[in-house]
């Protein structure tokens, strides 16, 4: 009786225990169901997700291989999710971005960034170029870590990106289109205010002078004087012949129609060589181009020159024109004071012309030089024919 009493509360705290333990394993067990709903929805919501949505998805794991694409990259892709999986996304990259793919690769899974973005370029499977916005992020799962990585198509931004700088390249040319047409007509009306001078100074008074002396004939009795008066007439009509050549000339160089552009250069060199000694370097393959591509080399070479010699101060100045290819290079230098490009601009010293002239004809020009050093005036023009619209 006595052992009865010593073992009954022994035996009720075991009891206890296991009724505490019961229902300890009970709602632990709750608690795994729930969890377990938790998680089937949860990973129910999951694949609702990945595969429904209407943006690219896949995963990948350590060595950029995929392990699951859902229906809309298929799509995108246009491959079939068979032929996606185990592919390593490095096969399917442009070659310019497989670069941006080991970087992603090494900044995850290398310095452990929980995510990380690029803009890419993806080969299609009809060998189409794809534009993507690239972001992954990584999760731990069943101990490897995988990348989650979503695939936005930027086509139609790039499209439209792409709009804009063509419209922006159109607004750009059409506005030195405008300047070139506003330098143009400068330049021909300046053009005829020097011809007008020009008939008006010389010409004019030239052919006037020998009005007056043949007018003079009608008056005179002396035959000497007669012959004489007839003679400055003839010398005054001689000299009016002249000028009207060099005026025909300065519009359209005889030498250049008739002989060419290097044996008008050369003669450009000769005439215009007096307080400023020129040479001239010329090595063209082809003697003869295009005529309005004629003219413009033989005026930007005519203007280059004038500018030396209205403001360089120079004794000494270099020509030199050659074939390069399907591109002709002009350079003209000089020794004299040179000046500051920065503060003078690109358009000083005479060069807004020859800078729209270079502009229309699709070329390009460099300006070296400096206070004290002389200047050397580069000129790169496309021949005709290679012209690029």
């Amino acid at each position: 009786m006595t052992l009865q009493k010593s073992i009954a509360p022994q035996l009720e705290e075991e009891i206890r225990s296991l009724r505490a333990q019961l229902a300890e394993a009970r709602s632990l067990a709750q608690e795994k169901n729930r969890l377990d709903r938790e998680y089937r929805d949860s990973k129910r919501r999951f694949e609702t997700v990945f595969n429904e949505s209407s943006v690219g998805k896949k995963i990948i794991d350590s060595d950029l291989r995929i392990i699951r694409v859902n229906r809309s990259l298929t799509e995108i892709l246009q491959y079939s999710e068979d032929e996606l999986l185990g592919v390593n996304i490095m096969e399917l990259s442009h070659p310019d971005f497989k670069e941006d793919w080991h970087a992603l690769r090494h900044e995850l899974w290398g310095n452990h960034r929980q995510s990380f973005s690029i803009d890419a370029c993806i080969i299609r499977k009809d060998q189409t170029s794809l534009w993507c916005h690239v972001t992954s992020i990584i999760f731990e799962d069943n101990g490897e870590t995988l990348g989650y990585t979503i695939i936005e198509d930027l086509s139609e931004r790039k499209r439209l990106e792409q709009a804009e700088k063509d419209l922006r390249e159109k607004e750009l040319f059409l506005q030195q289109q405008a300047e070139v047409v506003k330098a143009t007509l400068n330049t021909q009306e300046r053009e005829r205010e020097r011809i007008a001078e020009g008939l008006h100074n010389s010409l004019g008074q030239l052919l006037f002078a020998a009005q007056l002396e043949l007018n003079k004939v009608a008056n005179l009795q002396d035959q000497g004087e007669r012959d004489a008066a007839l003679r400055n007439a003839g010398d005054l009509l001689y000299k009016s012949i002249t000028e009207c050549r060099q005026i025909s000339h300065q519009l359209m160089p005889l030498v250049l129609h008739d002989f060419g552009l290097e044996a008008a250069i050369r003669a450009i060199c000769q005439d215009m060589s007096g307080a400023v000694n020129f040479s001239c370097d010329i090595r063209l393959q082809n003697p003869k181009n295009e005529k309005y591509f004629e003219i413009v080399v033989y005026r930007l070479i005519q203007e280059l020159m004038l500018n030396i010699g209205k403001h360089s101060g120079a004794t000494k100045g270099q020509v030199s024109i050659a074939e390069n290819g399907r591109e002709v290079t002009i350079t003209v230098s000089d020794n004299g004071k040179g000046f500051d490009l920065q503060a003078v601009g690109r358009q000083g010293i005479g060069l807004s012309g020859i800078r729209n002239n270079v502009t229309l004809l699709k070329g390009r020009y460099e300006i070296k030089t400096a206070p004290g050093n002389g200047c050397v005036v580069t000129v790169h023009l496309p021949i005709p024919g290679d012209i690029r619209t």
